[in-house]
């Protein structure tokens, strides 16, 4: 701090001033950048837990719901009795898997986790056999006899049905629980980054505001420690000790020549007023005629 000191003390007073004002407008920019580049952070993560982790649940579980409504109207399908009906149905089983295809066409780009993946694997082992099932009741209602249709609703109610569509069930469930798990994580991660982004806030505030403050003092002591050296040098003078060294800046000295005899000796010759309008001599005390001896001049630094 001394030698940081010593740079201030000899520099103008404005100087010094816009030195306190560009250290704290530094401070702002630092905390001001800091704070952006957290809530930057924080924006990207969270545009990223949106589009990987939530769009990726939303497109699943359509897929999920698509899936169930399958085998509803499936069952709707063989109970119709109508061929009307039938053919609605139908029409609701190809729609319902157009959308399995579409959702998980757009979920498993979102898929990153190891189990995850692993899920999607056992989803696209059984999903394609379930599929296979469902044509096969489908080419049993379309013949219309009421062999085939004993034969449909006899393979709806089997256990191998059930279990295709259970596998992929799961399956999916499991995509679901991992884009959950994820999502999970990236929340946590974002809380933690927050955490980390308000504690470097607040220490970056800290440590400007000590700043400032160190800094102030500084600038106050720098401007006070000339001002006291000239103040204590003014009482030195005062008290008769002539032997002192003044301080002056160098920049501002102006070295006057010490009075000559013949200067002194023409002052003592200027007239003496008085209160009645004559004129006398200067008092003999008061005639400095000869200069003083160098140990009684004042030393300037």
């Amino acid at each position: 701090m001394t030698w940081l000191q010593g740079l201030l003390n000899p520099l103008k007073l404005q100087t010094k001033l816009l030195l306190a004002l560009g250290l704290g407008f530094v401070i702002t920019l630092v905390v001001g950048l800091a704070s952006i580049l957290a809530i930057r952070a924080l924006s990207e993560t969270t545009q990223q837990t949106y589009e990987q982790d939530l769009l990726g649940i939303s497109h699943i579980m359509e897929a999920q719901v698509d899936l169930t409504l399958i085998g509803r109207d499936l069952r709707w399908m063989a109970m119709s009795s109508n061929t009307r009906d039938r053919n609605s149905a139908k029409k609701s089983v190809d729609r319902a898997q157009l959308h399995v295809s579409r959702s998980m066409e757009e979920g498993r780009q979102r898929i990153f986790r190891a189990d995850g993946r692993a899920a999607l694997r056992e989803f696209d082992a059984a999903y394609p056999l379930y599929t296979a099932s469902v044509n096969h009741v489908i080419a049993l209602l379309d013949n219309g006899n009421v062999a085939s249709e004993v034969e449909a609703n006899r393979f709806l109610a089997s256990a191998e049905y059930n279990k295709l569509i259970l596998s992929a069930d799961r399956a999916l469930d499991a995509i679901v629980k991992s884009k959950q798990d994820g999502a999970m994580q990236a929340a946590q991660e974002a809380a933690a980054l927050a955490a980390r982004a308000q504690m470097a806030a607040f220490a970056l505030l800290v440590l400007g505001l000590l700043l400032s403050v160190g800094f102030g003092l500084l600038v106050t002591a720098s401007i006070r420690a000339p001002l006291n050296a000239l103040r204590s040098s003014v009482e030195d003078l005062a008290a008769g000790r002539l032997d002192i060294v003044v301080p002056t800046p160098a920049r501002d000295m102006r070295w006057a020549p010490w009075p000559t005899p013949s200067m002194c000796c023409s002052r003592v010759r200027a007239p003496w007023p008085s209160r009645t309008g004559s004129s006398k001599a200067w008092p003999r005390w008061t005639r400095p005629c000869s200069a003083p001896p160098a140990s009684r001049r004042l030393v300037t630094a």
